[in-house]
């Protein structure tokens, strides 16, 4: 699809947790999210449709791992208490189901994964033979680390940031005009179909925690399909050096599978789990134009640029056939250095990439943690 606007790859995933001060320490200590772009507390006054109907008080954090890919913005509620899942969650449950992280040595993140005695899978391969290895966060959220090649820093943390995502379908074909048309995942690496009886690795990860990540369990007759999708043009963006390449993974239970209900039904955007999936944008009014010839509004849009802690930039939020809520950014200023008070204007930058050494003085502001080497 031929487009006047940019996406210039996963800026983030919105993770709501219980603590932001305990979901912080984690990320940034075993999956090395130690740079910090905002914090930010008051209230999601434009938020009102998925927080029923009330402007919700709330503290959020941006950090990014300096590997490379996207971040993680965790969120965390101030004056409700968020809801975990108590309802069985099934493979192929609508929403995002995992994220995927980047490493430069699959061994070496996996050795890390176990020193820190994480809840982790041993490493087996995904249908395109890509060795891989599965762990779950604190609140047992899914991650899949992969090994690649686009990073920004090499010696920076075993595991680094965001490269692809695990999304939920009841009907690929149906969010097919959204990932891999507006989003621009345009490539099939692979779609691959299978009983669940036959995927080892499926059944092993994802329904042997089921103790404390309630699981569905699958049915010999049930068929699982996964639809990988990258993109065939590299995307465009001040901050490419930074993402990296990136990719979206559709799964659906076929074969007459009883649906299984959304990740958040029973609950509301900011509940503990993966809240929302961001990309970085250029041209939003572009998009926005674009979407509406395929039947897709904003149900979220700040209109103007929004300020927070230092960055500025346009969201806005539309949704994939079953709900799944998708962010767009269009980053208009980024801080590189706070003590410097250094910042970029990315509006006069043409989306041409920005030089690597400038990311050397974000990296000034990380904040390691303890953690065994």
């Amino acid at each position: 699809m031929a487009t006047s606007y940019s996406i210039g790859g996963i800026q983030q995933v919105g993770v709501g947790v219980d603590d932001l001060a305990t979901g912080w320490q984690w990320y940034r200590d075993r999956l090395g999210f130690d740079l910090p772009i905002f914090r930010d507390r008051g209230f999601a006054t434009l938020m009102n449709n998925y927080t029923n109907g009330k402007s919700e008080e709330r503290e959020a954090m941006l950090a990014i791992n300096m590997v490379g890919g996207g971040g993680v913005e965790i969120w965390q509620y101030i004056n409700r208490l968020p809801r975990k899942f108590s309802y069985p969650i099934a493979i192929g449950s609508p929403g995002i189901y995992g994220i995927r992280l980047k490493c430069s040595s699959l061994s070496s993140a996996h050795h890390f994964a176990r020193q820190q005695l994480l809840n982790c899978s041993e490493i087996f391969k995904l249908p395109n033979e890509q060795p891989s290895f599965a762990l779950y966060d604190h609140l047992n959220n899914l991650y899949m680390v992969t090994a690649q090649q686009d990073l920004l820093q090499r010696r920076s943390h075993p595991i680094g940031g965001v490269c692809g995502a695990i999304i939920g379908c009841t009907n690929i074909e149906r969010a097919l005009p959204i990932y891999s048309g507006l989003l621009g995942y345009d490539r099939v690496v692979y779609d691959y179909r299978a009983p669940l009886q036959y995927q080892p690795q499926l059944e092993k990860l994802y329904l042997e925690n089921r103790a404390s990540r309630p699981t569905a369990a699958p049915h010999e007759q049930y068929t699982i399909r996964q639809l990988r999708l990258e993109r065939s043009s590299r995307p465009r963006s001040p901050l490419r050096p930074l993402y990296g390449d990136s990719h979206i993974e559709l799964w659906e239970l076929c074969n007459g599978a009883p649906k299984p209900l959304h990740i958040f039904a029973q609950r509301q955007w900011g509940d503990i789990g993966f809240i929302h999936l961001c990309f970085e944008v250029g041209g939003i009014d572009d998009f926005r134009h674009q979407a509406a010839k395929v039947g897709i509004s904003f149900t979220v849009d700040s209109g103007t640029t929004f300020e927070m802690g230092g960055s500025s930039g346009r969201f806005a939020y539309i949704e994939d056939p079953d709900g799944t809520l998708i962010e767009l950014v269009e980053t208009h200023r980024i801080r590189l250095s706070k003590r410097f008070a250094i910042g970029i204007n990315l509006q006069r930058s043409n989306r041409r990439s920005l030089p690597r050494p400038l990311f050397w003085l974000l990296s000034l502001t990380r904040k390691r943690g303890e953690r065994k080497q």
